[in-house]
């Protein structure tokens, strides 16, 4: 399936970097389930700015791999696991503006690429 080094080099780059997000995003480890489910709206202008740039890097791999359109869709899948899997973390807060902004940081991570390889 993979057919060169540089294919199989930056799919691999691409694992982890997603390892590196959900180690980050899910420390710590302790998990519980919670009493009351708590998923909020709102974020902090610095938070939703780390969001999209963490996520920039899943977007610009995933289109270096494929070359095809997606990673909205990869990274909308990445960030609702994450913010799921922290509804049972209580150090960690689940947010829906999270998951926007993550998504976000994928798809222009997709659009970066798009416009380096035109050039």
């Amino acid at each position: 399936m993979l057919k060169t080094t540089a294919t199989r080099f930056f799919s691999a780059l691409l694992g982890y970097v997603t390892l590196i997000i959900l180690l980050m995003t899910l420390n710590p480890f302790y998990v519980a389930l919670p009493k009351k489910l708590e998923f909020t709206f709102g974020s902090s202008l610095d938070n939703l700015i780390l969001n999209i740039i963490l996520f920039l890097p899943v977007g610009f791999l995933y289109r270096l791999i494929t070359g095809r359109r997606g990673a909205l869709l990869l990274g909308a899948i990445i960030s609702i696991a994450i913010e799921t899997l922290q509804l049972f973390i209580p150090a960690r807060t689940t947010s829906a503006m999270d998951i926007l902004a993550n998504t976000l940081g994928a798809g222009l991570g997709s659009g970066f690429h798009h416009l380096i390889s035109k050039r």
